[in-house]
């Protein structure tokens, strides 16, 4: 065998190195990007596509997902086609298409100038990896000796793609309940986040949408986080831009508009006893205000507390014993032996701890899902 034919031979097998690299690369690209846009991403992408693209709403399936994928990775190929990074550098090639799938994910709710900060960085940082890269292949390079830069590279990128993408928790959490609610999986929708402390006036709102489909709004309201400052139970009008639905959706299911329309509607008697919903969203708004006395006030009209066969919703007994124990003379006298063992149990706890930081762990940690630590805490 002369030189030429050990030197093509020798050629031959680096090619087929490189090409069984070449296909790993493609294949951990594709299964990231894949997972990512059909696992983590999802309801966003249904969005993205609704506001961007001015789509009409789809779930992101795992074709659409696949396609995203497809379309992703040929950008690669056809900008690898003037650049030309095979081997030990092959992975560089795909840093482009990782950025543009990290800031396809930020194109909604809003995109700002600081989004564009680790986007420059990163294609600084190819340009930089692209030209300084060596050509030429080396006769004793191993499979793994070609894999390991490769390899390298890609799980850099995919901490670039979770550090840099929109992965704001509450911001998913409210899509994806909007989503079950689309679909009318109401308790699946308040499955969504349930056990995280975050929330937000968007996601209150479409829980108490939820709970008052399932006629559970005084039922379990206050066992889900209400976020800090004034909070409402009420869609804004700014908040529709972010989301799937329209205003139009949630006003056709009885959803009151606003609390101006609803004490609109409280004031002049146009809540009915039989407008279950009104009533409920009326009652748990006067809760949330902390407004005792007139809630007591209230209460009576649709709910008969005499008739010992009716069972208040939860949290509308813990207020009126709440309420029975704060005021001297109350409008309303209502006793449940259970509730009222429970409030002096909080109670108890709560003058326990002379720490207030203590006070309220240990309080949450029993009751925080009742009204009481609500009304003590929030």
């Amino acid at each position: 065998m002369n030189k030429f034919q050990i030197t093509q031979a020798l050629s031959d097998r680096y090619r087929n190195k490189v090409r069984l690299l070449h296909l790993c690369d493609y294949l951990l690209f594709t299964v990231f990007c894949f997972a990512f846009l059909n696992g983590l991403q999802d309801d966003l992408v249904s969005l993205t596509m609704m506001k961007v693209f001015h789509l009409p709403y789809f779930f992101v399936s795992g074709g659409i997902a696949f396609v995203l994928s497809l379309l992703f990775l040929c950008i690669q190929i056809v900008l690898n086609r003037f650049l030309r990074l095979k081997g030990r550098r092959h992975a560089i090639s795909f840093i482009p298409s990782f950025i543009l799938l990290s800031l396809f994910t930020n194109l909604v709710p809003s995109i700002s100038f600081l989004t564009f900060i680790p986007v420059i960085a990163g294609l600084l940082v190819f340009i930089f990896l692209a030209a300084s890269s060596h050509r030429g292949f080396r006769t004793h390079d191993t499979f793994w000796t070609l894999f390991q830069p490769n390899l390298l590279c890609m799980l850099l990128c995919f901490l670039f793609v979770a550090i840099f993408s929109n992965t704001n928790d509450v911001f998913h959490y409210e899509l994806k309940t909007e989503r079950k609610l689309i679909y009318n999986h109401q308790e699946a929708a308040l499955q969504v986040g349930q056990e995280s402390l975050e929330s937000s006036h968007l996601l209150l709102s479409l829980r108490a949408y939820a709970l008052s489909n399932e006629k559970k709004l005084g039922e379990r309201l206050f066992e889900y986080p209400i976020p800090s400052g004034d909070s409402d139970l009420f869609f804004e009008t700014k908040e529709f831009s972010n989301m799937i639905c329209s205003e139009k959706y949630f006003l056709k299911r009885g959803v009151p508009k606003s609390l101006y329309k609803l004490l609109q509607k409280a004031t002049t008697g146009q809540i009915s006893t039989k407008d279950s919903v009104t009533a409920d969203y009326w009652l748990c708004t006067l809760l949330l205000e902390k407004k005792l006395d007139l809630f007591a006030q209230w209460l009576p009209k649709f709910y008969p507390i005499n008739n010992t066969h009716v069972n208040l919703p939860k949290h509308y007994r813990e207020a009126l014993v709440l309420y029975n124990s704060l005021f001297i003379h109350p409008r309303l006298i209502y006793h449940s032996i259970f509730t009222e063992q429970n409030y002096e149990d909080f109670m108890e706890l709560y003058n326990k701890y002379p720490n207030a930081v203590e006070r309220n762990n240990f309080t949450r940690r029993l009751y925080g899902n009742t009204y009481w630590w609500y009304y003590y805490f929030h």
